[in-house]
């Protein structure tokens, strides 16, 4: 497992995250999870090792 340590954002940063990102139009899963790990982290994945174990989606946070 791998976790990042978020800092610079503005959200959450301290704390301990998975990578996360968001998929840019018709990007699937895996194209998208091997974007995120080049962009975020410098990491270069090999799309056909990667297997879907997780996904979350979120809505978008409102402040009151």
């Amino acid at each position: 497992m791998l976790l990042i340590r978020r800092a610079a954002t503005g959200y959450r940063d301290g704390q301990l995250s998975l990578p996360a990102g968001h998929l840019d139009g018709g990007e699937d899963a895996v194209t998208g999870l091997v974007r995120e790990l080049r962009e975020e982290l410098g990491i270069e994945a090999d799309p056909h090792s990667c297997q879907l174990a997780l996904l979350m989606h979120s809505a978008p946070e409102r402040r009151p």
